[in-house]
C-alpha cells in the first residue's frame, strides 16, 4: 500500500516537526543509501524514502533513531492515525535503532 501525494505531505510535515526536536539532517532516497553490492546504509534521524511514485507521493517513509527516548515515542503513537492503518514500527535492534513510519 503506497502513500499518496497527499498523505506523503501530511508525514513528511510530522518527520520535519519531530526532527526539530532531534535534530534535522536531511530527507533521502534509499537508493542513494545503497552500496554497489546492494546493501544498505541508512543514516540516523534522517527521513528515509522508498520508491518514489509518478503522483508524488512514495511506497515507504521512514526513520531510524538510536537510543529513541519516551518523548518520541509517545509523539509517534500519538500521531499513528494521520494516514489510516499504515504505521508501523520495529523494536529496537541489537544497536539501540529504532525504525518507525508509514506504508
Amino acid at each position: 500500500m503506497a502513500l499518496s501525494s497527499e498523505s506523503f505531505d501530511k508525514v513528511f510535515k510530522f518527520f520535519k516537526e519531530l526532527n526539530l526536536k532531534i535534530g534535522y539532517v536531511d530527507c533521502v532516497d534509499a537508493e542513494d543509501c545503497r552500496d554497489k553490492h546492494y546493501n544498505y546504509n541508512f543514516p540516523l534521524n534522517t527521513i528515509i524514502t522508498h520508491d518514489r511514485k509518478s503522483d508524488g507521493g512514495v511506497e515507504v517513509i521512514e526513520m531510524r533513531i538510536k537510543n529513541i527516548d519516551k518523548e518520541l515515542l509517545f509523539q509517534f503513537h500519538s500521531n499513528r492515525n494521520i494516514i489510516g492503518n499504515s504505521s508501523f514500527i520495529e523494536e529496537p535492534d541489537q544497536n539501540d535503532i529504532t525504525r518507525f513510519g508509514w506504508f
